[in-house]
């Protein structure tokens, strides 16, 4: 890995990490107070919507990067920036993490089961459809 590559990984996991942050903050979380169970309506899981989207994303970008990669459409130091830069700094696994282990805190084992079902159900998808798709190219 050259130097060049090593410094976009850091620039793109910068402004990647810099846009999960305003997904996180303008999609709204079903709920963020999982004390207040009373907040949510009857069935409603505190699910962060912004970190479930930047997850997806990010799966979607590996996915992608992954494909192209195999198929020789990209450099390897492509591949890095994209899986590592882009898609490392958009996903976050630490917050899906607090996020449940918050709902678990609260004895609210459903929602945490839920919030981590639908991140990774929902991420190994795109992660999938978007390698199936980087054949297309």
């Amino acid at each position: 890995m050259t130097p060049v590559v090593m410094i976009g990984i850091v620039l793109l996991g910068g402004v990647a990490a810099v846009a999960r942050f305003a997904l996180a903050t303008w999609l709204p979380a079903t709920s963020r107070s999982y004390a207040r169970r009373s907040s949510r309506k009857r069935g409603e899981l505190p699910i962060s919507w912004g970190i479930v989207v930047a997850n997806v994303i990010g799966s979607a970008v590996a996915g992608l990067a992954l494909g192209l990669y195999f198929g020789q459409s990209i450099s390897q130091g492509t591949f890095f920036l994209l899986s590592i830069g882009v898609a490392g700094g958009l996903s976050t696994f630490s917050t899906l993490i607090g996020d449940s282990h918050g709902m678990l805190r609260e004895k609210n084992s459903r929602a945490a089961l839920g919030n981590v079902l639908v991140n990774v159900v929902a991420g190994l998808g795109a992660a999938a459809l978007a390698f199936w798709v980087s054949f297309a190219f």
